[in-house]
């Protein structure tokens, strides 16, 4: 009896811990890992730079929020979204791609954001790591030197 007590509680404490060793690949820094670029055009790249200028650390809400009006979803300044808006935008933004749109859509946007980020988060900054999130986990060419070393291992873990 006390064996399946023992062995129910190791594996939750495993899973949990495979669980907190997942929610890593949404930091930002993890995306220079997949060779594949998100998709995101040249163009827009360049429109959104002074929002790239207000990022720190910790995350702000109002690069996010810069980020997000640039994009077309709208946010206000306490960093919620408009739903439909960012839905229509990934549609187009993502079209090239329909599992990871799918993925996004249904773990992102329609889907509940309080793991991809502490409670002073706001909406925007974890969304934007459940984005980032689902592209590694949809990524398939990694780097694998430096930085990125354990990277595809961990996204092929967190996969299962």
């Amino acid at each position: 009896m006390y064996r399946i007590v023992l062995i129910v509680a190791c594996s939750s404490v495993l899973a949990l811990a495979a669980e907190d060793d997942c929610k890593q690949l949404a930091h930002p820094k993890y995306m220079r890992c997949c060779k594949t670029p998100p998709p995101i055009k040249e163009e827009e790249r360049e429109d959104m730079k002074e929002c790239f200028k207000l990022m720190r650390k910790p995350p702000s809400c109002e690069a996010a929020v810069c980020l997000a009006k640039k994009q077309g979803y709208a946010a206000n300044e306490d960093g919620k979204f408009d739903k439909e808006k960012l839905a229509n935008t990934l549609q187009v933004s993502h079209s090239e791609d329909p599992v990871l749109l799918k993925n996004v859509m249904d773990k992102c946007v329609n889907g509940d954001l309080t793991a991809y980020g502490p409670p002073d988060f706001c909406d925007l900054i974890k969304l934007k790591h459940c984005i980032s999130m689902q592209i590694l986990l949809g990524c398939s060419d990694f780097e694998i030197d430096g930085k990125c070393s354990g990277v595809k291992d961990l996204v092929d873990k967190c996969k299962v």
